[in-house]
């Protein structure tokens, strides 16, 4: 299930609930920008929409994530689930974001077709980059102390 709405500010906000797809289209001379993307159960509406618990303060900001999958792109479908978005609330959530489609053009739409733009990691593959880096620079800063 999928509730989408018009902001007073012309953004689009918009409720999917999990395992369904997120599907933004703007037209061929706009992009996609988020102005915020959250994943959990924190709206009690739209939990029983879903049919799933309410909970509240349960939900992650997932900005990042989908900036990287979404952003700058003319249109995305994505699915909403825990391997993308990993699995804050221990159970089905759902996804709320409200995103614009401003005028502009694709920066890699010069580009051969040979030249595909980078996917999405998962929440969790991130993280686990993210744990790696910081080990090298421990590493790297307990060497440079030693000398």
């Amino acid at each position: 299930m999928r509730t989408l709405s018009r902001t007073s500010d012309g953004s689009f906000d918009e409720f999917v609930c999990f395992n369904t797809i997120l599907e933004i289209v703007c037209s061929s001379d706009e992009l996609i920008v988020f102005d915020s993307a959250r994943y959990g159960r924190n709206h009690s509406l739209v939990a029983a929409q879903c049919d799933v618990p309410y909970t509240r303060n349960c939900d992650i900001d997932v900005h990042f994530s989908l900036n990287r999958a979404c952003a700058g792109k003319t249109r995305c479908s994505m699915a909403v689930n825990t391997a993308f978005f990993g699995d804050p609330c221990g159970y089905e959530e759902f996804l709320r974001v409200v995103y614009r489609c401003v005028p502009g053009r694709l920066a890699h739409s010069s580009l051969p077709s040979s030249h595909k733009p980078l996917q999405a990691l998962p929440v969790v593959e991130v993280a686990m980059l993210s744990i790696i880096i910081i080990i090298i620079i421990i590493i790297n800063l307990t060497n440079l102390h030693k000398e």
